[in-house]
């Protein structure tokens, strides 16, 4: 009986090969996985290495961009000791959305910016992409969860969040039907136009202070529910003074997918855009995590973030960030 129980633990840890670090049990190192959704339940938790751990780590490991060795040692301990960076998201075209393929896991070319900018603050963030963006940010205000992701600034965001470094640079602009030949360059180029875009957001708000800044230049201003529905307007509507005001790549996403590349073209720039990772101004140690998040996006070099944005097909700019 005492051989055989002592082959079962050979086997299991021949299975699991994990090595533990000093200063934490094994049911330590379950607990931190079992709080961040990478096991069952807690009754799950068996205080031994099984296999059920080394999944667990796996998982672990392959959302947070490690390398996949089942070991409890490296940036793997290091990230995992620390506390959670819970960041909320919106489905955003191919900047972020869930992969319905492998387990609704959080995916995108913003997704994986961000991931990689934690890897390399060793920062373990869990990302959550919402279909609302309103309970995204009310999750974020009452303390639920810590931050937003990728946004662009405000002063109303001002009042509640602190910001990272720029983390991209995109634009926004007007989108316009084939057969109408508007190459925007100034607001007085939309004269008389009735322009769409999706509100509440960032986008909706810049379009109104195109508005208010140019108030003998008259437009009609449709709020939207979402972005689709703002080109199902223009495409529907019949007349040629008619736009979508969006960010540049998430409307040719959009076209893209659902095939209105025929109908729909963009127009021209209207300004470039600053995208941030915001985090609440009330987080534990919210300058120290920013810092290290600033710190790693400067770190961040060229050539992985293109490679990133090539998989979406992609071509943003990629902000110059001063190393000193």
């Amino acid at each position: 009986m005492i051989q055989i129980r002592t082959l079962i633990i050979v086997f299991l840890l021949s299975l699991s090969n994990i090595a533990i670090s000093d200063d934490l049990s094994i049911f330590d190192v379950q607990l931190k996985l079992e709080e961040r959704g990478y096991y069952g339940s807690k009754s799950d938790l068996t205080g031994v290495i099984d296999s059920n751990m080394k999944v667990a780590l796996f998982k672990f490991q392959r959302d947070a961009g490690l390398p996949l060795t089942g070991q409890w040692k490296g940036k793997t301990k290091r990230i995992l000791s620390g506390p959670v960076l819970k960041l909320n998201t919106q489905e955003f075209g191919s900047f972020q959305f869930k992969d319905v393929f492998y387990e609704d896991k959080p995916d995108g070319s913003a997704v994986k910016l961000v991931k990689l900018a934690c890897l390399e603050a060793e920062i373990d963030c869990a990302i959550k992409i919402f279909e609302e963006w309103k309970e995204a940010q009310e999750r974020v205000k009452d303390n639920t969860e810590d931050g937003l992701f990728v946004i662009s600034w405000n002063d109303g965001r001002e009042k509640w969040l602190y910001k990272s470094t720029v983390i991209l640079l995109t634009e926004y602009g007007f989108f316009v039907k084939n057969d109408n030949d508007l190459l925007y360059k100034e607001p007085k180029d939309i004269k008389g136009y009735q322009v769409f875009a999706y509100g509440p957001s960032g986008t909706y708000t810049s379009l109104k202070g195109l508005e208010k800044n140019n108030r003998e230049i008259p437009i009609t201003i449709g709020e939207t529910s979402d972005n689709e529905e703002a080109f199902k307007s223009l495409v529907k509507i019949d007349s040629k003074k008619v736009a979508v005001y969006a960010n540049k790549h998430l409307g040719e996403t959009l076209l893209r997918k659902k095939g209105w590349y025929k109908d729909v073209r963009y127009a021209g720039r209207h300004k470039p855009i600053q995208y941030y990772i915001g985090i609440r101004k009330t987080k534990k140690d919210v300058q120290k995590i920013l810092n290290k998040l600033d710190t790693a996006i400067r770190k961040i070099q060229s050539k992985k973030v293109r490679e990133i944005f090539a998989k979406y097909n992609l071509d943003w700019e990629i902000p110059e960030i001063s190393m000193d």
